[in-house]
């Protein structure tokens, strides 16, 4: 029997068996990719496989190289990157990789995205992605914004 699971990502609609598995790329610059990926999986265990790339850590750091390296090992995966700056050199290096069918490239990076694509299935669409965007930038407010917000979710 033929199960089919699809899924639709950048237009293109993918049956569930042609990725073999999803992966989770973090990179940053200096050691943030380390360090959330130690919080994430602190807070909610290992749930994928993940890859953290520290960069411009030492002026030897060839992080082109290393990113040349990690899409050649995991062509056949879906890949969800995760980077610090939108407009920063790691982000710039990683935007002809987010032209591939199997990359989706989120900059910004903060615990609950992440956490929550640690969690999600393997066949996560792009519109659940942007869910969890737009509910991580609800959750970013000043203290005293959240003390309004929480009453108003009734946690309060």
């Amino acid at each position: 029997m033929d199960i089919k699971v699809r899924y639709i990502t950048k237009g293109k609609e993918y049956r569930r068996s042609e990725y073999q598995m999803k992966q989770i790329l973090i990179a940053t610059h200096g050691k943030m990719a380390s360090g959330i990926r130690y919080t994430a999986e602190l807070i909610v265990g290992k749930m994928a496989e993940i890859t953290t790339i520290d960069a411009f850590v030492t002026p030897e750091d060839n992080v082109e190289k290393k990113f040349e390296e990690y899409f050649a090992q995991h062509e056949n995966d879906r890949i969800f990157v995760f980077t610090d700056l939108m407009g920063g050199s790691v982000n710039q290096k990683l935007l002809g990789y987010s032209q591939k069918e199997n990359v989706t490239l989120i900059t910004g990076t903060n615990l609950p995205v992440l956490m929550q694509v640690m969690m999600a299935d393997d066949d996560v669409t792009e519109e659940e992605i942007q869910e969890f965007i737009d509910d991580a930038r609800e959750e970013l407010v000043r203290l005293k914004e959240a003390r309004n917000v929480m009453k108003m979710k009734g946690v309060m």
